[in-house]
């Protein structure tokens, strides 16, 4: 039928680039794809559309000095003109 649903996961476990979680909204889609809330699902960081707000600031603080170069260069090329 289209794209699929976005919902919001939350996360239990990492390991690298993948990711175990539980379903923690309702589906509206649910007869069509079979997840419902609750549900554990494994999925890529490549799935990942958005962090929820109260999570970004954490996401920073637990970044090394690598990582904050990335995004800082990342931001940085955002404001050039393309």
């Amino acid at each position: 039928r289209g794209w699929g649903e976005d919902f919001w996961v939350r996360i239990a476990e990492r390991s690298g680039s993948c990711f175990r979680g539980f379903i923690d909204n309702p589906l509206v889609e649910a007869r069509l794809h079979g997840l419902k809330q609750g549900d554990e699902i494994v999925f890529n960081e490549d799935h990942i559309l958005a962090v929820h707000d109260i999570h970004r600031q954490e996401l920073v603080a637990c970044m090394d000095a690598a990582d904050l170069k990335e995004l800082a260069h990342w931001l940085g090329s955002l404001r050039r003109p393309q």
